[in-house]
């Protein structure tokens, strides 16, 4: 019995051996793009496929699967942009459609559909949930401030806003995210004319509030209805990141003294976004995890020469979608993945654990 758990022993300070020589989070670095053809980055799911659009003229929506980058295609227009992917690959985006009008997107078996708009000229598909419900702005019919949206089962419905009818320059209202719930993130205009994060539920759009400063934005959810994004910390002042969870908005501080701000949030709470220097001259990509505020290139190889600049997605196994710059300058696309995952570190403890017993069985024999 001693030699069995003196076994056991041994096993679980290997496996923590392992996690503290990694140090407390570490990532891998994979270019994903070759950096001739600007890409942005914009979502990820969960089986590592990356979408977004490329910065050439016009813009295109691409997909990032087995190594390649491919276009998506339009709705007859000259550009398009893949703004969200769900577990099972369909796609929701924007493109041209011809006459300086877009409109949203779903593309879905290699097939793109046109998901109309609120009665207005343009709309804009931002996110998909497993379930294909899709959300993003739209104009109203005879409008052309934008309103936040949710389509599903070929309706749009109009989600309406905080109150507020006094346009900013991203409209009145616009959904950013959406859960496997139905539930969404984004942004309103107030009846007191501020601009802030909402969570709807499926039935009521909620105020999130702000960090002090009256203004804020609301970036993603996940599957707890937690919220990630931005807010203002006082009048005038910088912006910072924040985690809504428990009916309370929670600042997530910053790296740099300009300010945060997080574009994405998976089902652990993680969440990424960056954070730059009050002269504008640096941005730093971070992750926040655990209750802190991570710079993701203290969470690299520092030989490597990678830079991570605008992380933009995670997914529920912890791989980021980032634009990075390498050793030489040049902007590209990365995939962050842990080393080692959680998942490897699970193998390796029951491939140990699995030996370890085998040879005490022989013992008895």
């Amino acid at each position: 019995m001693n030699k069995i758990w003196f076994g056991v022993l041994t096993v679980v300070f290997v496996i923590a051996g392992i996690a503290t020589a990694q140090g407390s989070i570490q990532y891998q670095v994979t270019a994903i793009s070759n950096g001739l053809v600007p890409v942005v980055p914009t979502a990820i799911n969960i089986g590592g496929l990356v979408v977004g659009y490329s910065s050439t003229n016009p813009i295109q929506a691409v997909r990032y699967a087995d190594g390649t980058w491919n276009n998506v295609g339009t709705l007859g227009g000259s550009w398009s942009t893949a703004n969200g992917i769900n577990a099972s690959g369909q796609i929701a985006g924007s493109s041209d459609v011809g006459g300086d009008t877009s409109h949203a997107f779903l593309y879905s078996g290699e097939v793109m559909q046109d998901l109309g708009t609120l009665g207005g000229t343009c709309s804009w598909a931002n996110a998909i949930n497993s379930g294909g419900q899709v959300v993003g702005q739209s104009y109203r019919s005879g409008g052309t401030d934008g309103y936040a949206f949710l389509y599903y089962g070929g309706v749009m419905q109009d989600l309406g806003s905080l109150g507020g009818t006094s346009p900013f320059y991203w409209g009145v209202s616009r959904a950013n995210a959406i859960n496997d719930a139905g539930q969404a993130a984004g942004d309103s205009a107030t009846r007191d004319g501020k601009g802030r994060a909402f969570l709807y539920d499926g039935e009521v759009m909620h105020d999130l509030g702000s960090l002090g400063g009256g203004y804020s934005s609301g970036n993603d959810i996940n599957a707890a209805g937690h919220v990630t994004g931005g807010s203002t910390v006082a009048a005038g002042g910088p912006w910072h990141a924040f985690l809504y969870s428990d009916s309370s908005m929670h600042d997530l501080g910053t790296l740099l003294d300009g300010g945060s701000i997080a574009f994405a949030m998976n089902d652990s709470d993680q969440v990424v976004g960056w954070s730059w220097s009050s002269d504008g001259l640096q941005y730093n990509g971070f992750l926040y995890s655990d209750g802190t505020m991570h710079d993701l290139n203290d969470l690299i190889d520092p030989l490597s020469g990678w830079h991570i600049v605008e992380p933009r997605a995670i997914n529920d196994n912890g791989w980021i979608a980032a634009t990075a710059t390498d050793a030489d300058g040049m902007w590209r696309v990365v995939l962050l993945t842990p080393t080692p995952e959680p998942s490897t570190l699970a193998l390796v403890g029951i491939g140990l654990l699995t030996a370890l017993t085998y040879r005490c069985r022989r013992r008895k024999v």
